[in-house]
């Protein structure tokens, strides 16, 4: 999956995600909207149904690096799915 950040300032990011839908939006939102000691907001939006790309925007608690912050969210869900996909086949 391809990345590119379309805005980026102090404590905001916009980042599209290509061959992205509902679901990478959701799962990366919601793991960022829990980070509540540096996210303010974060949301994103699926532009039209066929177009396979979502857009996540971010925006941070001052002192914090966005990009960072989207990178640590990332890497726990990352965890989190590899912990799921374990106890599957454990089972």
């Amino acid at each position: 999956m391809k990345l590119t950040v379309k805005e980026q300032t102090k404590t905001q990011i916009v980042v599209i995600f290509h061959d992205a839908d509902h679901t990478i939006g959701n799962m990366v939102t919601s793991f960022l909207q829990k980070n509540k000691e540096k996210v303010v907001f974060a949301g994103y939006e699926k532009p039209h149904p066929q177009v396979k790309s979502i857009s996540i925007k971010m925006v941070v608690v001052d002192g914090f690096n966005p990009f960072e912050v989207l990178q640590d969210a990332v890497k726990n869900l990352h965890s989190d799915l590899t912990e799921i996909g374990n106890s599957i086949n454990l089972v």
